[in-house]
């Protein structure tokens, strides 16, 4: 995946304008009426039509957008902002129609990848196949804390964070395989932050610092099989 950035503001502001839209940028400057944009709020203070090619829609978020055009909008919760507990747990699950959470999705769980994405194979399986799907998965494994990705690390460094990436890395095929099944779907692929480890002194990702606002973003479409 290619670096990109985005501007860090509090952790739910940021992630919540990623369900409106503002996807991570380019590193390079740009005009933002330049971005190629996936999707696109009307009449939001960006324009009245958006570029030609992305999807347009007037809800607050486009994930409740395509539920009124019939998708089936499915969140798997990783951290603890998806886990309906408090009142902010619950915002971002209340964009869709189905949302999940357990505490074997969430950080501390060693092999909390594995376990979200043989639940999201389990519900993918319920649907007919022409059911048009939005699934979002959050996915908790390089989060704090990923040093028991390397057996006795007792501390969070690049080394387990990188572990905890290849574990990832690992059980993605399953899904991906599992989406080819249906009719082309369109996989975006992103970090909300970074983690800085000691870069400039700075531990941990509650900054506004380079290693943290440049994260990885890639979208494109599965073949089907």
């Amino acid at each position: 995946m290619g670096k990109t950035a985005c501007t860090r503001d509090l952790y739910l502001s940021v992630s919540l304008r990623y369900f409106c839209r503002l996807f991570p940028s380019p590193v390079e400057p740009d005009k933002i009426c330049d971005r190629h944009a996936l999707f696109f709020p009307e009449r939001a203070g960006t324009g009245r039509t958006g570029p030609e090619g992305c999807y347009t829609y007037t809800e607050a978020t486009f994930v409740e957008s395509l539920a009124n055009q019939g998708y089936e909008t499915i969140c798997i919760g990783g951290v603890h902002f998806f886990s309906k507990r408090n009142a902010i747990g619950n915002v971002f699950p209340s964009y869709f129609k189905k949302s999940y959470w357990r505490t074997s999705f969430g950080c501390p769980e060693k092999e909390s990848t594995r376990k979200q994405i043989n639940f999201a194979i389990q519900k993918l399986q319920a649907y007919p196949d022409e059911q048009r799907i939005f699934m979002y998965i959050n996915f908790s494994a390089i989060h704090y804390p990923n040093c028991h990705y390397i057996e006795g690390k007792q501390k969070d460094d690049k080394e387990s964070h990188a572990a905890a990436f290849r574990y990832v890395d690992s059980q993605l095929l399953r899904l991906l395989e599992a989406f080819r099944k249906r009719s082309k779907p369109l996989v975006i692929a992103f970090s909300d932050h970074g983690t800085c480890y000691g870069e400039e002194g700075y531990e941990n990702h509650c900054m506004a610092h380079e290693v943290v606002y440049t994260v990885p973003y890639k979208h494109f479409i599965l073949d089907t099989v």
